[in-house]
């Protein structure tokens, strides 16, 4: 009998502690999941603040002026080399530009294809257009070049395009000097007025509205920005 009564004992302690061990274990996985959800939410949280870096700019109304921000955006991103964190910077993110809508005003366009893919700042959109433009803007500064592109029409007029008295010199334009026998004023002068017709069809473009399309993902990460141009 007393066997019996201290194999129940034995018997008991070992189903406490199986239970013991059960609920232990099942606390753990419990716990395991409860930190992998968070660190889930997380990691999809960063994600997702990523993503609207870039996102924020689609909109039916985006102006040229935030494609270029956004273009500089995205170059920076593909020039990272980071290797920790949940972003991927191994995804390449490419920027799409649709200008079959486009139509010169001149005759010889700054946009001359009809679709710009930029992913780094030697692409040919980056390289021809934006770097060359803002690059003007910088030696003669953005009030001179927007100044210029404005009174275009006038410009020639006096530089042999038409009557002389109706038209204005730089100087009369920008009330600016500092501009006698400047590059733009020697081209001016042999009647050439390509480099100003250019810039002013980047100033459009500046100013420009573009329709922001569905993005592209890999693995919940942004990886591709679409915009058609809709109009001045």
């Amino acid at each position: 009998m007393e066997n019996a009564s201290k194999a129940l004992v034995i018997a008991g302690t070992i189903l406490i502690s199986i239970l013991v061990i059960s609920v232990a274990v099942l606390s753990f996985n419990k716990m395991s999941d409860y930190q992998k959800s968070k660190s889930d939410l997380i990691k999809d949280n960063q994600i997702s603040k990523f993503n609207e870096g870039f996102t924020q700019y689609i909109r039916n109304d985006t102006l040229g002026i935030d494609i270029i921000t956004l273009a500089n955006k995205v170059i920076d991103y593909n020039n990272k080399k980071i290797d920790y964190g949940v972003i991927d910077y191994n995804q390449t993110i490419t920027l799409e530009i649709d200008m079959k809508k486009y139509n010169p005003t001149y005759g010889n366009s700054l946009f001359q294809k009809k679709n710009y893919i930029i992913q780094k700042s030697t692409d040919e959109f980056f390289k021809n257009i934006i770097n060359k433009y803002t690059t003007l803007e910088s030696k003669y500064t953005l009030k001179v070049m927007s100044a210029l592109s404005s009174n275009i029409e006038t410009l020639k007029k006096f530089y042999g395009e038409g009557n002389e008295f109706d038209g204005k010199t730089i100087e009369e334009v920008v009330g600016n000097k500092k501009l006698n026998n400047s590059e733009l004023e020697n081209e001016f002068k042999n009647k050439n007025f390509k480099t100003l017709e250019l810039y002013s069809e980047y100033s459009e473009f500046k100013g420009a509205k573009f329709k922001g399309l569905e993005p592209e993902y890999k693995n919940g990460q942004i990886t591709k920005l679409s915009f058609q141009y809709m109009g001045k």
